[in-house]
């Protein structure tokens, strides 16, 4: 009798052990972005503001392209979309992936599979941005924003200022320069 009960209490603790500490701890996914913009590993994912899981590795693709590896709680479904989101606009390596589920009545993801560009999404840089604009229309961007050499005196200067980087953004035509 005595030996049932602790061969039962053994085997109790080892599929407790199992549970708590063995096998699989959720679902790994690969989710390709044109950048990782900042994003770095063990930073979260979350799924309706919950965190949900974690960025695993970040590799870059033979086509220059971010493969990001998640794992995560819970089974996504077809029709799952990501974003890479910053937690602020300060700092660095801040970011996040935030998942969309797809409806629970489209088929299950398999392990390991992959959100290509048409899923996903990546932030826009802002300086990538300002770099896609000729040099005479970011030292005009200057005088918008306070700080050494930002927002003139005289309400004139700040008119007159204004004036000029407008005419030098009709000048370069309805779209930045490309930043590549």
């Amino acid at each position: 009798m005595r030996v049932a009960v602790i061969a039962a209490l053994a085997i109790v603790v080892i599929a407790l052990g199992f549970v708590l500490f063995g096998g699989s701890s959720g679902h790994q996914y690969n989710l390709l972005f044109q950048n990782a913009s900042q994003l770095v590993p063990d930073n979260q994912v979350l799924i309706g503001g919950q965190p949900v899981g974690s960025v695993e590795s970040i590799e870059l693709t033979d086509n220059n392209l971010a493969e990001v590896k998640i794992s995560v709680e819970q089974e996504l479904h077809e029709g799952s979309t990501a974003v890479i989101r910053a937690t602020s606009l300060s700092g660095v390596a801040n970011h996040y992936v935030s998942i969309e589920p797809g409806p629970d009545n489209n088929p299950p993801l398999e392990d390991d599979a992959t959100l290509g560009l048409a899923e996903t999404t990546t932030p826009a840089d802002l300086d990538q941005l300002f770099n896609s604009f000729p040099d005479r229309v970011r030292r005009g961007f200057a005088d918008f924003h306070p700080g050494p050499g930002g927002f003139l005196r005289r309400p004139w200067q700040r008119r007159q200022r204004r004036r000029q980087v407008l005419r030098s953004l009709v000048e370069t035509g309805p779209t930045p320069s490309s930043a590549n």
